[in-house]
């Protein structure tokens, strides 16, 4: 993220899956294309970061078509076993970006977290950022950011049976309106 894109808009994306797969011709659009038609679309015209990729789930072409578009990308194996709580790992993969107030957008796909916490994820692995790791991070993020909008995705209710899943993103729904109020 270049210094000289102060004002350019930032999307941020906490993920399992980089979600840049190339739209396929007879399937069509998927969970897995919507920031490759972004970056397609848009070059140049904001700043991308995901945040808690895995990379048992990512192929390493995209991870380089990714990156090769400007991209940030911090791996979920960064934050587990850097040493450094996820914060300030975070602060360091993204530098002053973070200190400018611009226009943000925080999508939140609920496979970022693990099967134990998320199981109604439409897609979920053992291993994933914490609950505690990611409210930090997301506080921080909505205390320096100008955060626009907040999507959550993937929820699956009819795998959450214990509605686990659901109650995490409400919490996340929660958190933000809570830091809406406060700002105001």
């Amino acid at each position: 993220i270049e210094k000289s894109g102060r004002h350019r808009p930032l999307i941020i994306n906490f993920d399992a899956h980089l979600d840049v797969r190339p739209v396929d011709t007879e399937k069509g659009i998927s969970s897995g294309t919507p920031f490759y038609r972004l970056l397609e679309a848009f070059p140049e015209k904001f700043d991308f970061v995901e945040i808690g990729i895995q990379s048992c789930c990512n192929s390493q072409v995209h991870l380089k078509w990714a990156k090769d578009r400007g991209a940030k990308v911090i791996m979920l194996e960064d934050l587990l076993y850097s040493g450094d709580d996820a914060v300030t790992e975070v602060v360091k993969h993204l530098g002053d970006a973070l200190l400018s107030r611009r226009p943000t957008y925080l999508s939140v796909d609920i496979d970022v977290f693990s099967s134990a916490v998320a199981p109604g994820a439409s897609q979920s692995f053992p291993l994933g950022l914490e609950v505690q790791d990611f409210f930090r991070l997301f506080q921080m993020l909505t205390a320096r950011l100008d955060v626009r909008m907040l999507g959550i995705y993937e929820v699956a209710p009819s795998l959450d049976h214990g509605m686990s899943t659901v109650r995490l993103a409400a919490q996340i729904l929660h958190r933000d309106s809570f830091l809406c109020r406060r700002a105001v």
